[in-house]
């Protein structure tokens, strides 16, 4: 199940969308991660910078233990102040609306570009890993 499409509702004044799963909630619930203040899947590994993909299964599968340490440094609000529309809210809120207005960019072709990606770029979990893949 892909996560950014098959919504089971879609408020179009809010621009804001509710699938049939959530799979930031779900990769939480199995240990992959915990919520970031941004509100996207936060990883030790690789921060706020994954994309998430759900496979339904009715195996009986043994989660990894849900990561009880908050990953987020409880004075950093680099990805609130790096929004440049302050869709970032508290309480791990985010305005779809400002969000999607200002990230989804409609070229002539109707193809959709994503056009800001700003809170997972200036986020530092992960940094050391993502530079040790790259060098």
């Amino acid at each position: 199940m892909p996560s950014d499409e098959s919504y089971q509702s879609w408020d179009q004044d809010k621009l804001e969308g509710r699938g049939d799963l959530s799979h930031k909630h779900a990769a939480e619930a199995a240990g992959l991660g915990r919520l970031g203040k941004n509100s996207l899947l936060t990883t030790p590994e690789f921060g706020n910078r994954v994309y998430l993909v759900s496979v339904v299964t009715n195996l009986d599968l043994e989660p990894d233990p849900v990561i009880e340490k908050e990953l987020c440094p409880q004075k950093c609000t680099l990805c609130i102040r790096s929004c440049p529309v302050g869709a970032i809210k508290d309480g791990q809120r985010v305005d779809q609306k400002a969000c999607r207005s200002f990230m989804l960019l409609e070229l002539p072709k109707g193809q959709i570009v994503e056009n800001c990606r700003e809170c997972r770029k200036v986020c530092p979990i992960g940094v050391s890993h993502m530079r040790l893949k790259t060098e």
